[in-house]
């Protein structure tokens, strides 16, 4: 397009980590709540959410969950907080994670912190 915005191939680059990221980040998250074998529903009413698509649009790579709801959606699957922190700060924000721990390694990518 005429008007487009050209990104520095850099950018573009870690723009695409960072989906990926999200997105691995969002599988987990739903490969959690299916092994505490609980519906979009079921953790919509525990958060006290009035919609279940707001579930399964963080599941999907929509908006994150937010901050101040992390320890009390780890209660709801069983994992313990810090953990849980941890994990949702690798895959959602990527250079705080780096910052405090340092770079993940691949296996702590593809299957989450506390290895669930």
């Amino acid at each position: 397009p005429r008007n487009a915005i050209m990104l520095h191939p850099k950018v573009k680059e870690t723009n695409e980590h960072r989906m990926m990221l999200r997105q691995l980040g969002s599988t987990w998250l739903r490969e959690q709540r299916v092994r505490v074998r609980l519906s979009q529903r079921a953790v919509s009413d525990k958060l006290g959410i009035d919609s279940h698509t707001f579930i399964s649009a963080i599941e999907s790579g929509g908006p994150s969950l937010p901050e101040d709801r992390w320890e009390e959606y780890a209660q709801i699957l069983e994992i313990d907080w810090q953990e849980f922190c941890k994990t949702m700060l690798m895959y959602f924000m990527p250079e705080i994670y780096k910052a405090l721990f340092g770079a993940p390694s691949k296996k702590e990518l593809n299957r989450g912190i506390g290895g669930g």
